[in-house]
């Protein structure tokens, strides 16, 4: 992490090349206190690519050596455009597509709630979306511009 503010959607790749430690956590933790992603080994990679919160973010590494835990947490800003992506799934009578998940560049972006909709602010840009759901999946790319209030696709 060589800089402070990024977009959300930029790419961080963060990794720990030290050997001295027996094991490592990366979590990565939102502005409202959620870890959203966490990493666990001897020597873990932390890759991340779409992050949903506008606001600063903290990096915090954890290493543990002979029983000794020690912390280290960095702070870094994502700022950038944002738009509501609605997803309007349209089941059958067997209810299909009552229950799917949404990925938006490869990660995991939340499921459809009981009637099947689903809606979140993504970053503007060129967006990778997949639906999976039980019986079938969908998935394309979308251009998500800042000058419209939201983007439907109808699942």
């Amino acid at each position: 992490m060589g800089q402070y503010e990024y977009g959300a959607g930029d790419a961080l790749m963060i990794q720990n090349l030290s050997l001295k430690y027996d094991s490592c956590q990366w979590e990565m933790i939102a502005p409202s206190g959620e870890v959203v992603k966490t990493v666990t080994g001897n020597h873990p990679n932390l890759v991340t690519g779409i992050l949903f919160q506008n606001g600063i973010h903290t990096l915090r590494l954890t290493t543990f050596l002979r029983k000794k835990e020690r912390s280290a947490e960095k702070e870094f800003l994502i700022k950038s455009d944002h738009i509501y992506l609605k997803v309007n799934a349209y089941s059958n009578s067997q209810g299909e597509h009552d229950e799917y998940d949404v990925y938006i560049d490869g990660q995991y972006a939340g499921s459809a709630n009981n009637y099947g909709a689903y809606s979140k602010k993504i970053p503007v840009g060129w967006r990778y979306v997949k639906l999976v759901a039980p019986t079938e999946t969908m998935e394309d790319t979308y251009y998500f511009d800042s000058n419209g209030f939201s983007v439907v696709i109808d699942f």
